[in-house]
């Protein structure tokens, strides 16, 4: 009987490390997360660009915009997908000089082939040139009219962020309307 059941959690205990082992290998290699870190790394993945400046069209509602606190908001809301890329509104933070948009960026991407947006110039020696631009961003409120841009910011990743100031809070009250230019659209195969 005992040796029975040592047999029986020898078996449960190589099953689990095993289903472990898959999994991990499987995280490794078919991840978003590893393929695009593959893909960027140029490890056993070739990379085309195919246009400087996709244009997204994003919208902000009133009700994600935090005037009366200074609190953090982690919204997690996605505005926009494109070539398998999802662009998440993460956190709005009313930092009392400004309000500020931070958008994260995920993929859903295929192991052997596809297309995806950075916005960072990839070189063909492995590194990054940062193309950023205050430029990149076009605000309007819901009936057109130019809405004034602070900060801006880049990274990590193709993540990108931006402020607007206390004296444009007026014209965001009722939601607003981001054109975003700064992604590149990349095409990568497996080699």
């Amino acid at each position: 009987m005992k040796k029975r059941s040592l047999i029986v959690i020898l078996v449960i205990s190589f099953l689990l490390y095993g289903g472990y082992q898959g999994y991990e290998y499987y995280s490794d290699h078919f991840g978003d997360q590893r393929i695009i870190q593959n893909i960027l790394e140029r490890n056993h993945y070739a990379i085309t660009k195919k246009d400087a400046a996709v244009k997204l069209d994003l919208s902000i509602k009133p009700e994600w915009i935090p005037f009366k606190t200074e609190k953090p908001q982690n919204l997690n809301i996605k505005t926009a997908e494109s070539h398998n890329t999802n662009i998440i509104l993460q956190q709005v933070w009313n930092r009392g000089n400004d309000i500020y948009f931070s958008f994260h960026t995920t993929y859903d991407l295929n192991y052997k082939k596809g297309k995806f947006l950075y916005n960072m110039l990839l070189n063909d020696d492995g590194t990054y040139t940062t193309k950023g631009s205050p430029e990149d961003f076009q605000l309007t409120n819901l009936r057109g009219s130019q809405i004034q841009i602070g900060q801006t910011g880049y990274g990590p990743g193709s993540d990108f962020s931006f402020g607007i100031d206390p004296s444009e809070y007026e014209r965001i009250r009722n939601g607003f309307n981001v054109r975003y230019s700064g992604m590149i659209l990349y095409e990568y195969s497996r080699k």
